[in-house]
């Protein structure tokens, strides 16, 4: 999510937030070696914490998998 865009929070109104993102395994194989291969960018209201997650749409990370299997 671009930093400038508008955000309204869903249950309180609050316009402040914070973003950041995460990184999460799946189920099967990448959950038993520790495989953070699900991205979600975020968005949390500062007033209540409510919080969204969103999948990024860049495709160009894949490479970041292989890095993951290297340094779990």
């Amino acid at each position: 999510m671009s930093a400038k865009q508008q955000w309204s929070c869903d249950k309180c109104g609050e316009q402040e937030a914070d973003t950041g993102a995460i990184r999460t395994t799946g189920d099967g194989a990448s959950r038993y070696f520790n495989l953070q291969n699900h991205k979600f960018e975020y968005v949390s209201c500062k007033n209540c914490g409510y919080t969204d997650f969103f999948r990024p749409t860049d495709q160009g990370a894949g490479w970041r998998n292989v890095l993951d299997l290297f340094s779990n």
